[in-house]
């Protein structure tokens, strides 16, 4: 009998008392924690952090993403969301789309079920290209909850584009894989492939490649003096008008000039076991925990052995029958009606525990009807979006 080593990667596990950043990369990270020691707050940390992503993550965040932030207010006791997603140019058509899924290998994301774009347009290139609002969402939260200006959080950052930052293993490693895509995009491929090759990692035997981005350097240098309207009204929005639109973007500066991030009182808030749960309103995946969290809470999960093949075989019954309402069910809510009320209900969840089995997986499961227990109990008129089949009990 032979046995073969292993190769691990571990890390060592950080603890503090007073507060903590924490991001994919040491860069983002030591953009927080420079804000912190010099007198900022958590939402102050928060966007440096989110900046020095932009620089440092291609993979992951840049100025022409979005995303989500979940504020708690302590001296309040109020729960704040910023949703900041991207948008949809208002050029885009229903055309767009295709009747039937593409076939596998053609389709991004088959096993989701999403529909697909004509040549793959809505998944890469200009034609795929949206408002994106990662610097609205990041400007408006400092505005409201910070306590430093841009100039300020926004520094550490430009400093990174200017003096470079090491490329670690794993991004390398996502620019290596990416390879194909990122050559058909200059001047992308000129910053991330240098010389055409992928990006060195720091090994015992090369130093690392050094990424150094001096024009990224000076749109957040824009961003810093003008805030938000630098990059929705300003110069920034042009040039990337000029560049895209010859390439087939469908995004106007108009479409630019009107992005507005959105602020919600409270969250998507829910409880489970007698502990309130707040999530991002509307789309986010919150109706998915919450929806599972009801399914469970109609179980008893201590009597079940803590990890055991039962226990387990229940938490994913759980999430299935969440996602297959998720993806017959969630849409954007600025185009159609989705029964958000519904699907996060108790009544939704005891209606459907009959339909999980503790002794077998169904062969299928189909998605319910949670628009019973939102309004008047109708599927909104012109919704697009008839109730769900019936579900059958596994046989």
């Amino acid at each position: 009998m032979s046995i073969n080593s292993e190769y691990k990667q571990e890390k060592s596990e950080a603890v503090a008392e007073n507060g903590m950043v924490v991001a994919e990369c040491v860069e983002a990270t030591e953009a927080g924690l420079e804000i912190f020691e010099k007198g900022g707050n958590a939402l102050d940390a928060a966007v440096a952090t989110a900046f020095a992503s932009c620089v440092c993550e291609p993979a992951m965040a840049s100025l022409g993403g979005g995303g989500a932030a979940l504020i708690y207010l302590a001296e309040l006791g109020r729960t704040i969301a910023v949703e900041f997603e991207g948008r949809l140019s208002k050029s885009a058509t229903e055309e767009m789309f295709v009747d039937d899924l593409l076939p596998l290998g053609v389709n991004p994301h088959p096993s989701f079920g999403w529909r697909g774009t004509k040549n793959n347009a809505g998944w890469m290139g200009y034609r795929s290209l949206g408002v994106p609002g990662q610097v609205g969402g990041l400007c408006q939260i400092l505005e409201k909850f910070g306590t430093m200006n841009l100039e300020q959080v926004i520094a550490p950052a430009i400093r990174f584009c200017e003096e470079g930052y090491e490329v670690n293993k794993y991004y390398a490693l996502m620019i290596g894989s990416n390879m194909k895509l990122l050559q058909q995009y200059p001047p992308i491929d000129k910053l991330l492939l240098p010389d055409g090759f992928p990006p060195i990692p720091v090994s015992q035997y090369d130093d690392p490649t050094i990424i150094v981005q001096k024009e990224l350097a000076e749109s957040l240098r824009k961003i810093a003096r003008g805030g938000a309207d630098a990059f929705y009204r300003g110069d920034i929005a042009k040039d990337i008008f000029a560049d895209t639109q010859p390439q087939g973007s469908i995004v106007t500066l108009q479409d630019y000039a009107d992005y507005k991030p959105k602020i919600y009182d409270d969250g998507l808030v829910g409880n489970y076991r007698g502990y309130k749960i707040v999530c991002m309103p509307e789309v986010f995946g919150g109706t998915q925990v919450l929806q599972m969290l009801n399914l469970l809470e109609g179980f008893d999960l201590t009597s079940l052995e803590h990890n055991s093949a039962r226990y387990l075989h229940l938490i994913a019954e759980c999430f299935r029958r969440a996602w297959v309402d998720r993806f017959r069910y969630i849409g954007d809510p600025e185009f159609e009606n989705v029964p958000i009320e519904g699907l996060v209900s108790k009544e939704y969840a005891a209606e459907m525990l009959p339909y999980l089995s503790l002794e077998r997986v169904p062969d299928d499961i189909k998605p319910g009807n949670p628009w019973k227990y939102q309004g008047d109990g109708q599927v909104p008129a012109g919704s697009g979006r008839p109730p769900g089949p019936d579900v059958g009990r596994p046989q």
